[in-house]
């Protein structure tokens, strides 16, 4: 690292020396060989259309990374929010719906700093609204 910038040189090369990138960089190979044993071609994942990247990729690598409960609670909430449409529920309704659960409000508030549940029905009671069936929210 003589003779050049201490930034660009260790971000070039010194930085994979550290034993941060090394455990890093093991990791991220491990899961890159999880991802591969998943769906073997997906270098072709091109020809998938929305519902089958879902479905082939996105449900398996949250599975991989243990992250059940957010495939859960997106298509829970996506369900929820279609049955208050069902009902001629506006958003307001529908929050004071969802407050009426205060232990899962108080538990999500604790998990999450917020009450992720009533948020994404919320949200997706907007997706609907403007006519977007297929958009998954961020939790």
């Amino acid at each position: 690292m003589h003779g050049l910038l201490f930034t660009s040189d260790f971000l070039r090369e010194g930085i994979r020396h550290t034993r941060g990138w090394m455990d890093a960089e093991t990791g991220f190979l491990a899961f890159r060989d999880a991802l591969a044993r998943l769906r073997p071609d997906l270098e072709n994942a091109e020809s998938l259309n929305e519902a089958q990247t879902e479905d082939e990729v996105i449900v398996p690598v949250l599975r991989t990374l243990g992250w059940t409960d957010l495939i859960r609670q997106a298509t829970t909430s996506q369900a929820d929010a279609l049955y208050f449409n069902l009902y001629g529920m506006d958003r307001a309704e529908a929050a004071y719906v969802l407050d009426t659960f205060p232990i899962v409000r108080a538990q999500e508030e604790r998990a999450f700093g917020r009450y992720r549940t009533r948020d994404l029905v919320l949200g997706y009671m907007n997706a609907l609204d403007a006519g977007d069936t297929e958009s998954v929210l961020a939790l």
